[in-house]
């Protein structure tokens, strides 16, 4: 039978509501930042300014959103394979450089722009559909102001760097890192915010409150039985044990009686004895 102590129906409760109050705190952040996104979408995307001169605090608007103006490395276009929950996620990038980097200086590579594209997706890769739209063309690719949100992958950091320097690439000590808008400004930014945890807590929520009430319905029934099972257990006796007292007045009552003298033979025993012996011995 189960450990009652541990499976009251009271501890699932309270769980369950700490578990869907957690949900309701992530859904809330989460309404927060749809809210900010659609408030981004109407004031317009933030001033474009050069990578060399960008400030994470100054150029960035409320939802991360960035426009940098910096030199595509077209010849470079990149693939990682990164570790995702308990799965993997493919992440197609193009580093940047400087606006007017040259050839002849070695530039470093100040960043990289990137998009999450599915595992399971089979396609000849065109890395031409992430290139933002240009004007001008430097001697490592297009000049082009590109639009999307700060957030940069430390997974992703250090494996673009170690294939760029591979290649013979020089690369700042910290990168900027752009989720790019593959789909457009105002497709990414009207896309409602969802987190996963916030379902996860809710499913969790969900259950802890489920087994709660199961264990509502069947503990009155469980108690019955082990109170049963203590009586009966309690009650049960070996055959041929001498029942023990367990009060004072039971013990009065159940105590042997003290041993009798021996009262002499009379006349009239000692008559009822011969007759009986010879009615033995006649049988």
């Amino acid at each position: 039978m189960p450990h009652l102590r541990f499976l009251h129906p009271s501890i699932f409760y309270l769980t369950g509501l700490a578990l869907a109050g957690g949900a309701s705190g992530m859904f809330y952040l989460d309404t927060q930042a749809t809210a900010a996104r659609v408030l981004a979408l109407r004031q317009g995307p933030p001033a474009a300014v050069e990578v060399e001169r960008f400030d994470s605090v100054l150029h960035s608007g409320p939802t991360g959103e960035v426009m940098i103006i910096a030199q595509v490395d077209a010849a470079l276009p990149l693939q990682a394979i990164l570790p995702h929950g308990l799965g993997q996620q493919r992440v197609l990038a193009y580093p940047f450089l400087a606006a007017g980097a040259e050839e002849t200086e070695r530039p470093q590579v100040v960043g990289y722009f990137y998009t999450v594209a599915p595992m399971t997706e089979i396609e000849v890769l065109d890395m031409a559909r992430l290139m933002p739209t240009y004007e001008k063309v430097g001697d490592y690719g297009p000049v082009a102001a590109i639009n999307g949100e700060l957030d940069a992958i430390a997974a992703l950091d250090g494996a673009l760097s170690d294939i760029l320097r591979a290649r013979g690439r020089e690369v700042a000590d910290s990168l900027v890192g752009i989720a790019a808008y593959p789909e457009g400004r105002a497709a990414a930014l009207s896309e409602p915010k969802r987190s996963l945890p916030g379902y996860v807590l809710a499913l969790a929520a969900m259950i802890a409150l489920i087994f709660g009430g199961a264990l509502s319905r069947l503990r009155p029934g469980w108690e019955e039985n082990r109170r049963l099972d203590h009586i009966a257990r309690r009650g049960r006796r070996r055959p041929g044990a001498v029942p023990e007292p367990v009060t004072d007045k039971g013990r009065k009552r159940l105590a042997p009686l003290a041993p009798q003298p021996t009262r002499p033979a009379t006349p009239r025993d000692r008559l009822l004895r011969d007759l009986f012996g010879r009615r033995e011995k006649s049988h």
